[in-house]
């Protein structure tokens, strides 16, 4: 199985997830159980990526640019709400509850800044913006009539600390040729990951946290290799997905008193094991590329989702 075949089942999966999302009770629940394949693969071909790609900088400045395309399309469809005083409302905002393509610029953002700090000489300056982090729980003590929310404050520290992580990881002088890279630059260089992960939570972006976080381990086990790739996506899938799979419920009574009970969801466990088909999948991976249509895939999200929104508003709309 080649990456373009990866590429198809995921997107063919995607876009029934979509679809699904967008008319409920008009598409069948297998819909969106299926589309839990499709981010796992996603991130994968992400991690070996950039093991492969000639020039990750322009690599990471594709995926910026299409997750800004596509945040508008992804509001429209996933993001709009109507309010009974204020009526519809497309809920457009490039800081909140992100597209996947946020998710997956800060995966390789990641990537860049470990990848680059170990390498460059006094790379502990770009632990530096660090102490602007603190700034990000100023929020909390403005008052509430102050037109910023104390997350749009949070997320924009965040975003300006990943701004800088990358400048540090692109611009410190490099390292002598030869010199061995010790334990503390690579210490140093985790560190500096950790505020770009939790970036991805601050913006809400799909997948968040933990989508970044496994973009990133995936790299570091080598998606070269079938045994580790497994192991990484399997258990990173498992930790996702298996607080779903039972469901808590509280019974209160009118002396006080109240009983909790667990039962089985088995919504949340169809979503684990479809999800854990993308595992299946990629080890069938056979590390060749098959056909190069790279900017269709980049396409392929904003216009299906634009599509998705269109054919909402003409026959369920406004």
């Amino acid at each position: 199985m080649t990456a373009f075949t990866l590429k198809i089942i995921a997107s063919v999966c995607m876009l029934a997830d979509h679809t699904g999302h967008v008319f409920p009770g008009l598409t069948p629940d297998f819909f969106r159980w299926a589309g839990r394949i499709a981010f796992p693969v996603y991130a994968y071909l992400i991690a070996l990526g950039c093991r492969r790609t000639k020039n990750i900088s322009k690599y990471l400045f594709r995926l910026g640019i299409f997750a800004l395309i596509s945040e508008i399309p992804f509001d429209m469809a996933f993001m709009r709400y109507y309010d009974a005083s204020n009526g519809f409302n497309w809920n457009i905002n490039f800081l909140r509850y992100t597209n996947v393509f946020y998710t997956l610029f800060l995966g390789v953002a990641c990537v860049v800044v470990y990848e680059r700090l170990k390498q460059k000489e006094r790379a502990r300056l770009a632990l530096l913006p660090v102490i602007f982090l603190p700034a990000a729980l100023l929020g909390n003590f403005l008052p509430e009539s102050f037109p910023v929310s104390a997350l749009t404050v949070a997320t924009t520290v965040l975003l300006f600390y990943t701004a800088g992580a990358l400048c540090f990881a692109f611009f410190l002088p490099d390292a002598e040729t030869g010199a061995v890279i010790r334990f503390k630059e690579k210490i140093i260089a985790l560190l500096a990951v950790v505020p770009i992960i939790i970036t991805a939570g601050a913006l809400k972006s799909d997948y968040d946290m933990f989508g970044v976080g496994l973009i990133f381990l995936l790299y570091l086990a080598n998606p070269e290799n079938k045994i580790k790739r497994a192991v990484v996506m399997a258990a990173g899938i498992i930790y996702h997905y298996a607080p779903g799979v039972i469901s808590a419920h509280a019974r209160y009574f009118d002396d006080g008193t109240f009983e909790i009970w667990r039962e089985l969801n088995p919504a949340g466990l169809l979503y684990l094991l479809f999800a854990l088909i993308s595992v299946i999948l990629v080890l069938f991976y056979n590390g060749e590329r098959g056909s190069k249509v790279k900017w269709a895939f980049y396409a392929f999200y904003p216009a299906h989702i634009a599509v998705l929104v269109l054919v909402w508003y003409i026959f369920a709309g406004v």
